[in-house]
């Protein structure tokens, strides 16, 4: 539900309620799915955790569109929305360079090469320069892809864009862990 709340402050109790609340937008799809309803509460847990970080325009799009989507555009709305409020927050990393060599990953000689997300540097790093321990968040070049286009497509363009069971894995486990660090916990 979106809308304009009125809260009552008590000076001498040093709290805050609510008083009343006019529902602005229902968002009534988001009941008729478990998978709908997941992603709306880790949206807004996402929200409150991080004491409100997230662009509203964001939070906003992303439950109206999960609100009529079927639950495997949900899934993929989720990674989207996550990208982007990672990326809003100035959390979400570089991901297409090795943050030791300095190598680009773009290009011929990067195309088709495995990119890790290293907690310890909090950037990515190649698969010549990626420590053992640092090999549990692979990004594929179709994971890397997806997320650029994330950043610069339209989303009508990125809804088009077909994620397979494993790139899909991989960008959940990824952006999960990125976002546990945002909100520490």
């Amino acid at each position: 539900r979106s809308g304009t709340i009125w809260l009552y402050t008590d000076p001498v109790k040093k709290s805050t309620k609510i008083t009343d609340f006019d529902v602005q937008s229902y968002r009534q799809g988001i009941r008729e799915s478990l998978v709908r309803t997941w992603c709306a509460a880790l949206c807004a847990e996402l929200v409150t955790r991080s004491h409100g970080v997230a662009d509203w325009r964001l939070v906003n799009g992303f439950l109206d569109g999960i609100a009529v989507a079927g639950d495997d555009e949900c899934r993929r709305g989720l990674l989207r929305f996550l990208w982007r409020v990672l990326g809003s927050a100035g959390i979400s990393p570089d991901i297409s360079e090795c943050v030791r060599c300095l190598s680009s990953i773009c290009g011929e000689k990067g195309e088709n090469t495995v990119l890790y997300y290293s907690p310890y540097e909090e950037a990515c790093v190649c698969e010549e320069c990626a420590r053992s321990e640092e090999r549990r968040f692979p990004l594929s070049p179709a994971a890397r892809s997806y997320l650029a286009a994330v950043e610069s497509a339209s989303p009508s363009a990125v809804r088009s864009i077909p994620v397979e069971s494993g790139d899909y894995a991989e960008l959940r486990q990824f952006l999960f862990f990125l976002a546990t660090r945002m909100i520490d916990g």
